[in-house]
C-alpha cells in the first residue's frame, strides 16, 4: 500500500488510499475513508481481484514496512480486532 493522498488538507474529512498488489506492484484501485456520524466509512473501488471473500486490517501507525516499529500491532476500535494483535 502506498502513502495516502489527502483530498485537500491534512485535516480533511476524507482520505483516499491507493491499494497495490504486493506481488505485482500494480494498483488494484482505491479505498476512500470518510468520517460520518457513525464512524469511519471505508468505500473500496477495486478491480482485478480473484473471486471470493477478501478482508483487510488497519495498521496503528499507517506503515506496512517490515522495518516499521508498528510490527504486528493493528488498529483496534473498541477491541474488535483480536487477530494478529
Amino acid at each position: 500500500m502506498r502513502s495516502p493522498r489527502f483530498s485537500s488538507s491534512v485535516l480533511a474529512q476524507e482520505m483516499t488510499v491507493v491499494m497495490t498488489d504486493l506481488s505485482s506492484g500494480q494498483s488494484v484501485g482505491t479505498v476512500t475513508l470518510t468520517d460520518s456520524e457513525y464512524g469511519t466509512v471505508f468505500t473500496p473501488q477495486l478491480a482485478g481481484l480473484p473471486a471470493g471473500l477478501h478482508g483487510f486490517h488497519v495498521h496503528a501507525n499507517g506503515s506496512c514496512e517490515a522495518s516499521s516499529k508498528d510490527g504486528q500491532r493493528y488498529f483496534m476500535q473498541h477491541g474488535v480486532l483480536a487477530c494478529g494483535s
